[in-house]
């Protein structure tokens, strides 16, 4: 079977899972789940590199990678360039992994929605990343190549590392972009049904694969194939109650969202300058340039009590000017895309010809910064340390409860 149609999708899809964009996000949700610093560096200190030349490691690798995954490479030696490269792809990624469950070692791990994400992330990472060793032997991947085998891989690495890190960042920043939390219950339920259902429904396939069952066949006639079948369109059935389950926690909390509010900005105790913010942040996020000498600024100034200071005067901050044409362009961008590949042809010309015009609509716009004024930040500073003064704060037992409004409790 011919694979070249493959090529151009799957080296975007391998090369965007194995450069890993989503990690820091994930590692940001674990790091403030066990509340602990993620230690990379220290890791680097052991093991002679570290998370950063790890990720730039895995770039041309999962290039190379993706080439052996799209093709069914007859040369030789080309199958020993390309099998030696993919295996070779272990070592940063079992350096991140490492780096990762070092980070929760002796944490105080906190099993809420976003880090129940990250740490299944992780537990499928791990499997997917298994069996891409096992296809980096090219005689065995030359067996298995057109088999369920390399989808069930394939998918092991694509969800989790994708579609697991965008949930739990999702659940994690959610706060701090709208300004109430999302309610923890559905949260966790949607969590054992993505995490369940996706086992469920790609497992199989990897016993289907070395079973023989060949990938892109709308039909099979094997008999011995059907009760696996059978389980995995039931882990299908479970991924899909996950997604409502998330519709429904979403629409719970939006109706709830005076109770789930934390006007403060800090629902999570977090390290990082964002939580030293209200939730939502301004639109000109710090009223004054933050003065940062490390890398935890904000939990040390909270360790020192500190963290809300009215120090200083403030001054008027100019920004750009809203404008409707990034997002008009941007959808032009969508359309023609959708357009092209679908060949639906006048789309494409029209969509590409309305971002051309924003485009050019924009470039006469002349009053393209914004100034804020001095008296309306002053009233947002005073209206945020008001809520302050009268917030209970919250320890990371009741982070989850009705009584956190963004003010966490520093544990002594």
């Amino acid at each position: 079977m011919n694979d070249d149609a493959r090529l151009a999708g799957d080296s975007d899809v391998k090369t965007l899972r194995d450069a890993d964009p989503l990690s820091p996000r994930d590692s940001q949700a674990r790091r403030l789940g066990r509340g602990r610093l993620v230690i990379g560096l220290c890791v680097a200190s052991v093991l002679l590199t570290g998370c950063l030349p790890a990720r730039g490691l895995l770039a041309p690798e999962g290039e190379v990678a993706a080439r052996q995954s799209a093709h069914l490479i007859q040369t030789d030696p080309l199958n020993a360039v390309f099998g030696i490269a993919t295996m070779l792809i272990g070592v940063p990624t079992g350096v991140k992994v490492y780096d990762w469950l070092l980070t929760m070692w002796r944490g105080r791990i906190r099993f809420t929605a976003p880090m129940l994400f990250a740490a299944g992330f992780i537990f499928s990472f791990v499997i997917g990343g298994v069996t891409g060793v096992i296809l980096a032997n090219p005689p065995v991947d030359f067996a298995v190549h057109n088999s369920l085998f390399l989808v069930a891989h394939f998918h092991n690495m694509l969800i989790p590392g994708l579609l697991f890190g965008m949930i739990a960042g999702m659940q994690f920043w959610f706060p701090k972009a709208f300004g109430f939390r999302l309610e923890e219950r559905f949260g966790i339920v949607a969590f054992f049904l993505f995490f369940l259902g996706f086992h469920l429904a790609f497992l199989p396939l990897y016993i289907l694969g070395l079973m023989g069952a060949p990938r892109r066949v709308a039909i099979w006639h094997d008999a011995d194939f059907t009760p696996w079948l059978h389980a995995a369109g039931l882990g299908a059935l479970f991924v899909a109650g996950g997604f409502a389950a998330l519709i429904v926690q979403i629409r719970r909390s939006v109706a709830r969202r005076a109770s789930l509010a934390v006007p403060v900005g800090d629902p999570w105790d977090g390290r990082s300058l964002e939580w030293a913010l209200p939730c939502p942040a301004p639109d000109y996020n710090f009223a004054r340039r933050p003065q940062v000498s490390g890398q935890d600024t904000f939990w040390q100034d909270k360790a020192q009590g500190i963290a809300y200071d009215r120090a200083g005067p403030v001054a008027a901050i100019e920004m750009p000017a809203r404008s409707a044409a990034a997002p008009l362009i941007g959808l032009a961008a969508f359309l023609t895309g959708f357009g092209l590949t679908w060949h639906i042809w006048w789309l494409a010309v029209v969509a590409t010809s309305a971002g051309i015009m924003a485009w050019i609509g924009h470039s006469f716009r002349r009053d393209t910064m914004e100034r804020i004024p001095v008296a309306r930040i002053e009233a947002n500073l005073a209206a945020w340390h008001d809520q302050i003064s009268a917030a209970s704060p919250v320890d990371r037992h009741g982070e989850t409860s009705a009584r956190n409004t963004g003010l966490a409790k520093r544990p002594t």
